[in-house]
Parts: C-alpha cells; sequence; structure tokens
C-alpha cells in the first residue's frame, strides 16, 4: 500500500471517529464522503446518505420525509449559498428538527469549492441551559423576597450574581464583591474562609458563592 493509501485510510479513520456528523461534498454539492455520525444525524435519510448524493436532494428528501420543515430547509438553503459564495466566517445554524431534537449545522468552503458539513445535537445542552436559566428565576425571585441581607457571587471575579434588596440597601448596587476588601491578602483570606462550605456570614451578610460561573 502506498503512503497516498495510508494517509487516505488514516483520515477516513480519525473522520469516523469523530462524535459529531461531518459530511464533503465536491464543488457541485455532490456527496463525497460521510461519516456514521452523520447517517445517525439524519436516522430519517440513512438509507440514502452514500456518495453521489447531491445536498439538495437530500434537502428535498428530508422534508418530504417530515425530517424537517420547509422553513429549516429555506434556513439551510440560505446558508449553504453563502457558504459557497465564498462569505467568510458564516455563523453555525441552530435548528429544531421535527422530531423536537436541536442540532447545530456548520458548512466551511473547501479550496477546491465544495463544502464541509458537520451536524451535532445539542439538545441536551440546551435542556441543560434552559435548567439553568429557570433555575436562576427562582432563586432571583426567592432573593427578591429574602428579608435577608444575602449576596451571591462568583469566587474567580467575584462579580455579584444576586443580591436581596435588604443586601442592597445595606451594601449598595455594587457589582463586584472584591470591591468590599481593602486588599488582595485581605479578600484571598475571605475567600479561604469560604470556599470550604461554599457560604459565610460576616457582619450581618450572608454570602454565597458560586464555584462553577
Amino acid at each position: 500500500m502506498t503512503p497516498a493509501h495510508d494517509s487516505a485510510d488514516l483520515l477516513h479513520a480519525v473522520v469516523g471517529a469523530l462524535s459529531e456528523g461531518l459530511a464533503v461534498f465536491d464543488a457541485d454539492t455532490t456527496l463525497i464522503f460521510c461519516n456514521d455520525a452523520y447517517r445517525s444525524c439524519n436516522p430519517l435519510l440513512a438509507d440514502i446518505i452514500a456518495p453521489g448524493l447531491r445536498y439538495d436532494v437530500m434537502l428535498r428528501e428530508a422534508v418530504a420525509r417530515n425530517a424537517i420543515s420547509s422553513a429549516l430547509r429555506e434556513r439551510i438553503d440560505r446558508l449553504g449559498a453563502r457558504v459557497l459564495n465564498g462569505e467568510p466566517n458564516t455563523t453555525p445554524l441552530e435548528c429544531k428538527l421535527a422530531n423536537g431534537a436541536v442540532h447545530e449545522i456548520t458548512m466551511r468552503l473547501t479550496a477546491s469549492g465544495g463544502m464541509v458539513v458537520t451536524q451535532r445535537d445539542i439538545t441536551e445542552r440546551r435542556r441543560y441551559e434552559q435548567s439553568e436559566r429557570e433555575a436562576e428565576a427562582i432563586l432571583g425571585k426567592v432573593l427578591e423576597a429574602c428579608p435577608a441581607n444575602l449576596v451571591m457571587s462568583r469566587v474567580g471575579d467575584g462579580r455579584v450574581l444576586y443580591r436581596s434588596p435588604a443586601a442592597t440597601q445595606l451594601l449598595g448596587p455594587i457589582r463586584n464583591f472584591h470591591e468590599h476588601f481593602t486588599s488582595r491578602e485581605e479578600r484571598a483570606d475571605f475567600v479561604t474562609a469560604l470556599l470550604p462550605g461554599g457560604c459565610l456570614a460576616a457582619n450581618g451578610v450572608h454570602l454565597l458563592a458560586r464555584l462553577n460561573a
């Protein structure tokens, strides 16, 4: 086997191992290669996704098989047109499929005038982010009703995430809890005392630390 064949086999092995779907189309938008993850991202089209398939035919079938809506196909078509016209730095397209899954599609122009399409399922990430937003909204409502002097800030940069009205009245509308310290050493001692439990009361103020933000 020649070095060229070795390189081609290695490339196919690497692309095949990717967790996100990847497909390569030539200048005529005809499929040259795709990995199994790309077919997994498009299960209703898996039987037709093979080299030689034109991208517009695939999208037409996706609509016909109720994998995507006509409106989504138009959005994908517009993104593809921008890419093939050489528009740089096109942003990923986030789209909701007919089955409720949320996918992110990215297109990039190749040196030969074709395009590389990547597709990944971000449904769980979006659900987590939505849950985070809902939890933060609930926490905000709780703090608004809290009569105690309560402040939540990030440990890393000290940015205040939440504070109760009582804390605002006592401390003022500060944006960064670090403003309350006269030196880095004093702040470091405070953070050291705060970290084990994530909560500390001092001078009538209850401070909660958020470590993962």
